[in-house]
């Protein structure tokens, strides 16, 4: 789980070369030296920042199987009878995206979402092999261990949380554990990996 802030710009950002240049000199402005110094200092001290730029934290819900991508996400409407849902296309919130009839509600909020429907997968494989595939973008059979999605972001981006854990992980029944391990990164970007048997008598089950 990571964090971060950044400060929008505004009229009174700091000075750059740019500025400088297009505004030719401090005459044209009508300011003198001293003025624009304090206006600089005060858009230092008064900078705001935005709500995109919130601190935030990745939650990644990996789906192990379930619902097939046509009854969901891709209806495919212009495919053959033998390769679209059957149950139909909805129009969504986002002008010519739809999505299967079964998710009404999903629709609705689409302008939300970021849908790709152009990931496969070259090899034909079980379950753990394409969980590997996911989270550490190799195959299940390479014999050089990476290290998953979550390490890495832990690794690039730290944490504002020191005194919590970056990166935490419950994995499914099908996950191997060379999905959560760090590979040639060090044992500090590790998860805390919680079971699915005893999460310990302070955690419950979701």
């Amino acid at each position: 789980m990571f964090a971060r802030t950044r400060h929008v710009s505004s009229p009174l950002a700091p000075l750059s070369r740019r500025r400088v240049l297009q505004s030719l000199s401090f005459g044209t402005l009508g300011l003198s030296l001293p003025e624009w110094l304090f206006l600089e200092a005060r858009a230092k001290s008064t900078a705001v920042v935005s709500a995109e730029g919130q601190a935030k934290q990745v939650l990644v819900l990996y789906e192990e199987g379930g619902i097939s991508q046509m009854d969901s996400f891709d209806p495919k409407p212009g495919a053959l009878s033998d390769h679209r849902s059957p149950f139909g296309p909805i129009a969504t919130s986002v002008v010519g995206t739809h999505f299967s009839s079964l998710m009404p509600l999903t629709a609705k909020q689409a302008h939300h979402l970021s849908v790709v429907r152009s990931m496969t997968s070259a090899a034909t494989a079980g379950h753990r092999e394409c969980c590997q595939e996911f989270f550490k973008g190799y195959r299940f059979n390479n014999p050089f261990d990476f290290p998953d999605i979550g390490s890495v972001v832990e690794e690039l981006l730290g944490t504002d949380r020191p005194e919590m854990p970056g990166y935490i992980f419950c994995p499914g029944i099908n996950m191997p554990n060379a999905v959560s391990s760090t590979g040639f990164l060090p044992r500090s970007r590790a998860p805390w990996k919680l079971g699915t048997k005893s999460l310990g008598e302070n955690l419950a089950q979701p």
